[in-house]
């Protein structure tokens, strides 16, 4: 394996780890802003 090769690989699972971390952001924000509005709707 070329060492570019094996650059490309780390940069690769580096964006795919970003993206994971993003993606998990993404949906505690949804499940927070899911619950805020159940709540002020039922206790509302």
């Amino acid at each position: 394996m070329q060492a570019w090769e094996r650059r490309g690989v780390q940069r690769g699972e580096w964006r795919r780890s970003r993206w994971r971390q993003r993606d998990t952001a993404v949906c505690i924000l949804i499940v927070v802003v899911s619950l805020t509005t159940f709540s002020t709707r039922f206790f509302g």
